[in-house]
């Protein structure tokens, strides 16, 4: 579709100012990437195929609305101003900039929005657009990974301190307790000498799914802290709470056995559950230092039994 341009042009040049027109709009149409052409308050006048299939607007959707009108905040307003205050003595460029886009699905777009000068008559703007979904995706996926425990897929050490120092600022503002569980296998050396490391292993990633399966939701967060030593942090949870959840813990770990095939030995871990709660502990890591001496405490009193700290 063509768009109407009029522009308070002389006689004289409005042949010229036509022909550049028609050119600049066949310039757009034929990018490759998307692209649209607007006036310098912001006007959209023409969409190029590339852009269509990006957002999903047909050109009549949006030839009589303004971009602004679907960029998403925090942008919007800023793009809103900087539109109205956009004129040929003072036209609004912009550089490379990650903003969300609506979709014509209602979707936020992350892109990379650009704005050019384009000095035909009176001036338009080329909004040239950049997919940034496929390397956010990506960014999110790494992310993850460096994130993650490769072995058992929970949080790594460096995850959980990160959440813990989090949880503990949040929880202490705003005065509620905060638990965390220490656990570690029982004779898992022995485990290993027996059945070999891939049994090891496979005991370990069956582990580390029971006590995710444990955990109340997503506000906790369960980790590999080292070897065969795992972790949980319960953000605005009670000691009795914790309690409940390492014996929920403790069940689920002894049906292991039964679910490695040939495995005879008994699988159990054992457990220090330390809760902050009007000003115990002063620290995170003097909270995680109590649950951790409380795990030891219950290694040397028989294993597979789960300590409290007071």
């Amino acid at each position: 579709m063509t768009a109407s341009f009029n522009h308070p042009n002389t006689a004289a040049a409005l042949p010229d100012a036509a022909n550049q027109q028609d050119l600049l709009q066949m310039l757009v149409a034929q990018m490759q990437d998307a692209a649209m052409l607007l006036s310098l308050r912001g006007d959209v006048l023409q969409l190029n195929g590339a852009a269509v299939e990006l957002l999903g607007y047909a050109q009549s959707e949006l030839e009589s609305e303004r971009l602004h009108s679907i960029i998403m905040p925090p942008y919007k307003e800023i793009f809103t101003y900087r539109f109205e205050h956009s004129s040929s003595k003072n036209p609004f460029v912009q550089s490379a900039l990650e903003i969300d886009m609506q979709a014509a699905n209602g979707e936020a777009l992350p892109l990379s929005l650009s704005l050019s000068l384009m000095p035909v008559g009176d001036g338009f703007l080329l909004a040239s657009l950049r997919d940034l979904r496929s390397e956010k995706a990506e960014l999110r996926k790494l992310a993850r990974l460096a994130a993650t425990d490769p072995l058992t897929s929970l949080a790594n050490r460096r995850t959980f301190d990160e959440r813990l120092a989090r949880s503990w600022k949040t929880c202490t503002s705003q005065h509620y307790p905060i638990s965390v569980i220490v656990l570690d296998v029982d004779y898992f050396k022995q485990f290993n000498d027996r059945y070999g490391h891939i049994r090891g292993d496979h005991c370990l990633q069956l582990i580390a799914s029971a006590i995710a399966q444990a955990v109340p939701d997503d506000s906790c967060l369960a980790a590999r802290y080292g070897g065969e030593e795992f972790a949980v942090i319960l953000p605005a949870t009670s000691a009795s709470t914790a309690q409940k959840v390492a014996a929920e813990i403790r069940n689920r770990i002894a049906d292991i056995c039964m679910e490695m095939e040939g495995v005879e030995h008994n699988v159990s871990v054992s457990q220090g559950i330390a809760t902050e709660v009007q000003g115990q502990f002063r620290t995170a890591e003097a909270l995680l230092f109590a649950a951790d001496t409380a795990m030891y405490r219950a290694k040397m009193e028989g294993r597979d039994r789960i300590n409290q700290s007071f």
